[in-house]
């Protein structure tokens, strides 16, 4: 195998780490693509998943795989600030970016762990493993929003959930649950 056979394939994982952030970013003003969040995290996803099996090597690739996504989101997201200070728009990207990252490690943990072993497909094709590893990775996203937003930088906008403002039912859960 050549040098540049080899160059898509460590290539694409990052580059569809990014094609997740901008497609979240898609999803908030001025873009207003709110149909595009249901699908957004599906490129991380995929980058995720195919990560080698070394506990050392997959965790440290998760979290800078997950930054990557969070920060090409928040970059295209939060571009306004830069009409106020550019440097402060770049590095609060960074800087929120880094909590998708310590959700792709989360993902990552909690995947292997419902996974098993990848010799034993009966256990990760089971309908009751897949709504328990969708349950918490759902409730390590919520709490790392409410993290970013309420306790370290008071920064909580564009949410998963804010995309959804136009959707009539979605607000209504809102409403009693709250968004995130």
């Amino acid at each position: 195998m050549s040098v540049h056979s080899t160059i898509p394939s460590r290539i694409l994982p990052w580059a569809l780490a990014a094609a997740s952030g901008v497609l979240c970013a898609l999803a908030y003003a001025p873009f207003d693509q709110d149909w595009i969040i249901w699908v957004a995290m599906v490129p991380l996803f995929r980058a995720l998943w195919n990560l080698p099996r070394g506990m050392a090597v997959g965790i440290g690739k998760a979290f800078f795989l997950g930054w990557t996504s969070g920060a090409c989101g928040f970059l295209v997201s939060l571009f306004w600030i830069s009409e106020v200070t550019a440097v402060g728009w770049f590095f609060l990207a960074l800087y929120c970016g880094a909590f998708t990252g310590v959700f792709a490690v989360f993902a990552v943990v909690v995947g292997r762990w419902h996974r098993g072993n990848r010799t034993d497909p009966p256990r990760w094709t089971r309908s009751m493993t897949n709504l328990a590893c969708a349950f918490w990775c759902g409730e390590a996203w919520v709490g790392l929003e409410w993290v970013r937003g309420a306790l370290f930088t008071g920064f909580g906008w564009n949410g998963l959930g804010i995309a959804l403002w136009k959707n009539v039912p979605m607000l209504q859960v809102a409403g009693i649950t709250g968004v995130g």
